[in-house]
């Protein structure tokens, strides 16, 4: 009788077991695209990574990094990527009025933190006025960035040379290397190459204000199917937003497009 009542037991408890929830859930793969590699952009991803913010939300962030934003936009769009995040938005807007799936979920940025660097030769931005000028690609955010900065100083387009080196890293590389006369770098390239006696002529955010920087853009068929993982997605980014503005003082981003996608 003892022993029936000890098998009787185990089974029991073989069935709980069973029926019982797991008590670890393997969490979701996020496939994170931006372009280049590691910069201040993706201060916010980093911040969320390091403090445990997407993996408190049963997120896996896999950041993958594209050699220009019109790649990253074709990787977005053809399902290689499921969302891009720290994105200049000229290449998704232009993507999205020629009916790509992609959708724009939130401003991240509204201030550029791009400079325009130069040999130390160069003192002023005058001084580009036939100079050969690295910038990300023929209708990349960067041109738009370039051209916006000469016009005042009268410098109009087609009055300077362009090399399209995609990421600010080849950017920096193209400069350093004397293969252009000035380039267009984000942090901390841009400071690197100061330190090396490179000038800075100007912060873009000084000649274009108005114009939003970088955003967070999704695969809307990854999207319609994982609409309660990009809620998960988007509150860690706001919980990392919110760290980096508390601990070092810097202005708020502006949250979403749409309010439904910037959960508190």
């Amino acid at each position: 009788m003892k022993l029936f009542r000890t098998g009787v037991t185990a089974a029991l408890l073989l069935c709980a077991g069973l029926l019982a929830p797991s008590a670890t859930h393997a969490a979701d793969n996020v496939s994170v695209g931006t372009v280049g590699s590691a910069s201040a952009n993706l201060w916010p991803v980093f911040i969320g990574m390091k403090k445990g913010f997407f993996t408190g939300v049963d997120l896996n962030v896999d950041i993958i990094y594209v050699q220009s934003s019109a790649n990253l936009v074709q990787q977005l769009a053809a399902g290689s990527l499921d969302i891009t995040m720290s994105t200049g938005l000229v290449d998704p807007i232009r993507a999205i009025d020629q009916n790509a799936g992609i959708s724009i979920v939130r401003f991240e940025a509204q201030a550029p933190p791009y400079a325009l660097v130069a040999k130390p030769a160069i003192k002023k931005l005058a001084d580009l006025k036939g100079k050969v000028i690295s910038v990300g690609g023929p209708k990349d955010i960067t041109r738009i960035y370039v051209e916006r900065m000469l016009a005042p100083h009268g410098v109009k387009p087609g009055e300077f040379d362009m090399v399209f080196a995609g990421a600010t890293s080849a950017r920096a590389q193209a400069l350093l290397g004397g293969a252009v006369d000035a380039a267009i770098l984000l942090p901390p390239f841009n400071f690197q190459a100061e330190a090396q006696g490179f000038n800075n002529l100007g912060l873009t955010v000084e000649y274009a204000p108005e114009l939003p920087f970088s955003g967070t853009v999704v695969n809307k068929t990854w999207a319609s199917k994982n609409q309660d993982l990009l809620k998960r997605m988007l509150a860690a980014h706001t919980k990392s937003l919110r760290n980096l503005v508390e601990v070092n003082g810097f202005e708020p981003m502006t949250p979403c497009l749409q309010s439904r996608c910037s959960p508190s």
